[in-house]
């Protein structure tokens, strides 16, 4: 799971919201009090406090992001990444063209490929996942099988040297 910093999850309950809490203070505003109207959209700026209340009835958070549809089958979490830079502001015309060539994944694009595209595009993010390289029983799935024997490698030499490159990568289970 990627967790952006900045606000870039479509709908959330606010019970689950993961908020980075590195730089939390006493001052940081909790996020009752950092939800803001932005034109009529309700928005979490990009570091609160964690909500400390517990209600079995708690608001949702809605924010629009603009839609991007995936252009071939096996591009899922490139159109992802479109939505969020294009959320963020950001240029996203490089994904399919210059970043693909940067990331040399081809067509098999991993997680952990979106977390090094993101950092490419200056997102501050962090990655969760419960394995720290090329899970073997993806080994199984159709969409990595043809493959697998080849990315395994390539997968495992990214997540070591994720660090070294700026990307974070936290080994934790994350409940939504």
């Amino acid at each position: 799971m990627l967790e952006c910093v900045q606000p870039v999850t479509a709908s959330v309950n606010r019970r689950h919201y993961n908020i980075d809490n590195t730089n939390v203070t006493s001052s940081t505003p909790s996020v009752d009090d950092c939800l803001q109207k932005n034109g009529g959209e309700r928005k979490v700026p990009a570091r609160c406090k964690p909500d400390q209340r517990r209600e079995e009835n708690a608001d949702s958070l809605s924010i629009t992001i603009p839609f991007q549809s995936q252009k071939y089958s096996w591009d899922c979490g490139l159109a992802c990444c479109s939505m969020v830079l294009r959320y963020l502001g950001k240029d996203d015309s490089s994904i399919y063209n210059r970043d693909l060539e940067r990331l040399q994944c081809g067509q098999s694009v991993w997680t952990i490929h979106l977390a090094y595209l993101l950092k490419y595009h200056g997102v501050v993010m962090k990655f969760f996942t419960v394995t720290l390289g090329a899970d073997k029983n993806y080994a199984e799935q159709k969409f990595y099988q043809n493959h697998f024997d080849s990315d395994e490698a390539k997968i495992n030499q990214l997540f070591e040297s994720a660090h070294r490159n700026g990307v974070s990568i936290t080994k934790q289970n994350v409940d939504i």
